[in-house]
């Protein structure tokens, strides 16, 4: 496993070589093209200032996504955005949204070591 926040690794391989072995080479890499751009998206759309209702959603979507390829701290990051986003609780969307930011790019690279993109 590979660790950013102590609490949680940026990525489980275990995890991302179960996905491989399930829907093959071609899928995965297919896959991983979408779920990167995801992050991408995300974060160019978290910059430029969502609504709490838009930022659940999105978050929503990064949680579901990084749980699949294993990124396990993107993904608890983005649950708690979700949560707070969800709460109306400002201030810590805020706190969060400078935290998912750099665990969205520490899981680009992470991505692009790992997998050879």
């Amino acid at each position: 496993m590979i660790y950013g926040n102590p609490s949680f690794p940026i990525l489980s391989k275990d995890i991302m070589d179960s996905l491989f072995e399930e829907i093959g080479d071609e899928t995965f890499y297919e896959a991983l093209d979408a779920f990167m751009a995801e992050i991408g998206e995300f974060s160019a759309q978290a910059l430029h200032g969502l609504s709490l209702e838009d930022l659940r959603v999105q978050a929503h979507s990064l949680k579901s996504s990084a749980r699949m390829f294993g990124t396990i701290a993107l993904a608890e990051s983005a649950f708690e955005l979700e949560k707070a986003s969800k709460s109306q609780n400002q201030a810590l969307v805020n706190e969060l949204l400078a935290q998912i930011l750099v665990e969205c790019q520490s899981t680009l690279e992470t991505l692009k070591e790992t997998c050879s993109v």
